[in-house]
């Protein structure tokens, strides 16, 4: 007698009802499990937002963690109150504010290598206050100083600008995986894209989000999400606004304003092959990283704003040493200082406002 043969479409049609429950059955545990992991990761991102002890803020983004002791990779990083990489506010002094993003924080030195730490040794009338933040644009930095300047009243504000990518910080609202603020000419005005941040908005829950991650989140957020970044000039003009913004706010508060204009070591690397006229040595060095600085140098040349050049008194150092020695990790971080590095750059900053 011939046995009836198995036939799968027979079998699914009897289970039909066992095999939708088990498939449900896993749809939901897959959810949870994945709900799970999304609040562990957001949770977890919530104090490294953008990089280690900083935190959501709706105006400018994400700002460091308040009263915060955290040790990263080796290094001690301590805010105050306020968020500051410096003591509690001294009403009895007056004060030196630093602007800038992780150059002039002091990313990869511990609190007492920082620049801020060695220019309060050389201004010890001063009490000098690290507003500097990670990954900050100069948007970011012009909304830093509105917010603390009335509390601190400086004499002194100092802005160090990374010539590498504060340009490319500046005209998106979006870096680093995290919404930001955004601000744009029209008509001459200088006006903001959005002047809330939203901590769940679009931006953020892709970026943040621990299943997405797998995916090119840049390219999820481009498609989903409100995404703007501006053209090369019109993010210059938006610079030049910024920039005088800030002046005018030092202006208000009669508080002397100098910027810093900060190179990467392969830039300056560049620019030493060239001054020795031997370009056939400089082939392994990328020109954009000059170009860069050349850029911002340029825009300052054509205005009456206070800068230091700090290409040329590195380039001034290379003279006499390896240019490995300033910046972080024996030049392997080309971007940060090292403590030497950051001491020197207080120098040079001390050297130009010296005892006012």
């Amino acid at each position: 007698m011939k046995q009836p043969s198995f036939s799968l479409f027979n079998f699914l049609d009897q289970h039909k009802t066992e095999l939708g429950l088990v498939f449900l059955s896993a749809a939901f545990t897959l959810i949870v499990c994945l709900t799970l992991i999304e609040i562990y990761f957001w949770n977890k991102n919530s104090t490294t937002w953008v990089a280690p002890h900083t935190k959501f803020d709706k105006e400018l983004g994400w700002v460091n963690l308040p009263n915060a002791k955290t040790i990263y990779r080796g290094n001690i990083y301590t805010t105050n109150s306020h968020g500051f990489r410096s003591a509690e506010i001294d009403p009895s002094k007056d004060h030196v504010l630093i602007l800038g993003d992780s150059v002039a924080y002091g990313s990869g030195v511990n609190d007492d290598e920082t620049v801020s730490y060695f220019l309060s040794k050389n201004l010890q009338q001063f009490q000098i206050l690290n507003l500097a933040v990670m990954g900050y644009g100069i948007d970011q930095y012009y909304l830093t100083l509105k917010k603390h300047i009335a509390r601190t009243r400086p004499k002194h504000i100092i802005v160090i600008l990374y010539t590498v990518n504060d340009l490319a910080d500046t005209r998106s609202n979006h870096m680093f995986g995290a919404a930001k603020p955004l601000f744009f000419l029209d008509k001459g005005r200088l006006l903001q894209l959005q002047g809330t941040l939203h901590k769940f908005s679009c931006t953020n829950l892709i970026k943040k989000s621990w299943t997405l991650s797998f995916f090119s989140t840049d390219d999820l957020i481009n498609s989903l999400c409100d995404s703007t970044t501006l053209s090369h000039r019109s993010a210059w003009a938006s610079v030049s606004a910024l920039i005088e913004k800030i002046n005018n706010l030092a202006l208000q508060f009669d508080s002397q304003l100098l910027f810093v204009l900060s190179p990467s070591m392969v830039g300056v690397q560049w620019d030493a092959c060239e001054l020795q006229g031997r370009p056939s040595s400089c082939k392994d060095l990328d020109s954009g990283f000059s170009a860069y600085y050349q850029d911002f140098n340029h825009f300052f040349q054509q205005r009456p704003y206070s800068y230091i050049d700090y290409n040329n008194h590195l380039l001034a150092l290379w003279k006499r040493n390896d240019l490995k020695r300033f910046y972080n990790n024996q030049g392997k971080d080309i971007h940060h200082y090292s403590p030497l590095g950051n001491e020197t750059l207080a120098n040079a900053i001390f050297a130009y406002i010296g005892q006012g």
